[in-house]
């Protein structure tokens, strides 16, 4: 890393702190936020902008699936029963109701009984609704669980088998920064089919009085009943500093 970010901004903060950049994004998000933002301080890159907005549509419930032979219909099912699908092009134009927002900690996560999370094992959530909303959901509490004491288990459960999932595995290690803090402020559902999505989360990170605007996408894959980071995809998770959320974002936060 080139010597010249020794005296840029925030120097000594988590947000910029070296050394924090990690091969596989998905693993460990607030050691994703310090090492992204601590290479943009050195190679002195602007934040990006944001991307043209897309036009949010409603999505229709798919009609219920005929009979299918037991193994593939068990493999499509929930993994705890949770019911309601949604056809491919499904997008949201509002964020979903929550049941509330809990917390671990200082970081805010949303809940509910209709999208998820609707299980729990070995102290991380799952189970997810196989709709825009429930890999809306998903992407949520990731913010929390990658930076969370139960990473590990949850990360061994939460990216689908592929090319790259025992190398997106392999590094993860629990723990939490009281330091930092992620509030999720809007979302885009940027693609959405009953077997994969995309999500697309704008998130405030603060830290030691700084705040620092964050746009993160998830790859997502839909396997075994529920939500999963994309194996076959080598950054399934890729967050960055941008210069602001933008109008495209469809707002949704704490009070929702």
């Amino acid at each position: 890393m080139s010597e010249e970010s020794e005296n840029e901004p925030g120097d000594g903060s988590p947000f910029t702190k070296p050394g924090f950049i990690a091969a596989a994004v998905v693993l460990f998000i607030v050691v994703v936020m310090g090492g992204y933002l601590a290479w943009s301080y050195a190679s002195g890159d602007e934040p990006a902008e944001d991307e043209e907005p897309e036009v949010s549509q409603v999505g229709e419930a798919a009609p219920t699936p005929s009979n299918e032979e037991k193994e593939e219909q068990t493999k499509q099912d929930s993994v705890c029963g949770l019911s309601g699908e949604a056809s491919a092009g499904s997008r949201l134009a509002r964020g979903p109701a929550t049941g509330a927002w809990d917390y671990d900690g200082i970081m805010p996560y949303p809940v509910s009984e209709k999208y998820g999370p609707a299980a729990e094992e070995d102290g991380y959530r799952y189970c997810y609704q196989r709709t825009p909303e429930g890999a809306l959901f998903f992407a949520a509490n990731a913010v929390e669980q990658g930076e969370s004491d139960h990473a590990e288990a949850w990360i061994d459960y939460a990216v689908s088998e592929g090319t790259y999932r025992d190398e997106l595995v392999a590094d993860v290690s629990g723990g939490r920064s009281e330091d930092i803090r992620m509030d999720i402020v809007g979302f885009r559902v940027l693609s959405f089919d009953p077997d994969s999505a995309v999500v697309h989360l704008a998130i405030d990170g603060q830290s030691q009085g700084q705040t620092v605007q964050l746009s993160a996408e998830f790859d997502l894959a839909w396997e075994d009943g529920d939500w999963k980071f994309n194996g076959d995809v080598e950054e399934p998770l890729s967050m960055v500093p941008v210069g602001g959320h933008g109008s495209q974002v469809v707002r949704w936060s704490q009070g929702d």
